[in-house]
């Protein structure tokens, strides 16, 4: 979708990093207009956003500080701004982002239910989707990364075990999933013991497919045994808890895509990743 402004156009990139995927934002340069430039990501974000009112109809061509060249942010680009090692707020400081904790609507639709929109959530750094009864925030963003021609390319490790290469983040992935599910710490053990580690939070998130019109929402050719379900990372915060909270991330589609749970109450499948 493009949006447009006189001569002006925009168009909206596809839902999917395509940069070095990392649980700590930046670094950013504050440029003379006091927008942000993400040097990793390329992108420049406005320093805050806008209003808390605007429902699900309402496109970042409709409201003008979004108006070409700026654009409504997609899923995965509003998460490359979130701090996921801290809640309350999530969003980083850094450069000049305004302290402001709203919760934001993306430009990436819920392909499983098309009353909703994404949305993420500068407090608690969490991402869910929304419905036309809900009102939030916007925040507009320019640029675009150019996408690899080929997504995923299938490989096989020095033994044997076929992996998948995301060529837009260099991330290496064993194509199954571990064959149980496991608590947060056992899952570490898992993947380490066979040369692999468990991944970060936006490392795993970044697997998300948001355009897939049935759960799990993940590229089904590359990971045909995702499961409809959570899986662990190792991004961990202390909340005043005895045990760390670790983000988990749920590929049913159907909640919330990640929220923060503590090592020995839950067990959870897992990827492993190098």
């Amino acid at each position: 979708m493009a949006s447009t402004a006189g001569s002006c156009s925009v168009e909206q990139p596809s839902d999917f990093a395509n940069w070095p995927v990392s649980d700590v934002p930046g670094p950013f340069v504050q440029n003379s207009d006091k927008s942000i430039t993400d040097t990793r990501t390329g992108l420049t974000w406005t320093a805050s956003s806008y209003g808390d009112s605007y429902g699900i109809g309402q496109s970042a061509a409709t409201h003008a500080t979004c108006l070409c060249p700026w654009r409504l942010a997609q899923r995965i680009e509003l998460e490359s701004i979130l701090d996921f090692r801290k809640v309350g707020p999530s969003l980083t400081t850094a450069a000049g982002f305004g302290p402001d904790t709203s919760d934001c609507w993306s430009a990436t639709p819920n392909s499983l239910d098309k009353t909703q929109q994404w949305s993420v959530g500068f407090y608690t750094g969490d991402i869910e989707p929304a419905t036309g009864d809900d009102t939030m925030g916007v925040r507009c963003v320019k640029g675009s990364s150019t996408p690899p021609a080929v997504r995923y390319t299938l490989s096989a490790s020095d033994t044997g075990v076929a992996e998948v290469l995301d060529n837009g983040t260099n991330l290496r992935w064993k194509q199954a999933s571990e064959p149980d599910t496991y608590r947060q710490s056992d899952g570490v053990t898992q993947c380490e013991g066979q040369g692999y580690r468990l991944p970060s939070v936006a490392e795993l998130r970044s697997l998300l497919n948001t355009s897939q019109t049935a759960s799990p929402l993940v590229d089904k050719a590359m990971f045909p045994d995702t499961a409809s379900d959570w899986y662990w990372s190792t991004t961990t915060y202390l909340d005043g808890d005895t045990l760390p909270n670790y983000w988990p991330v749920d590929f049913s589609g159907t909640k919330h895509f990640s929220w923060y749970d503590t090592d020995g109450y839950k067990s959870y499948h897992v990827r492993c990743v190098r």
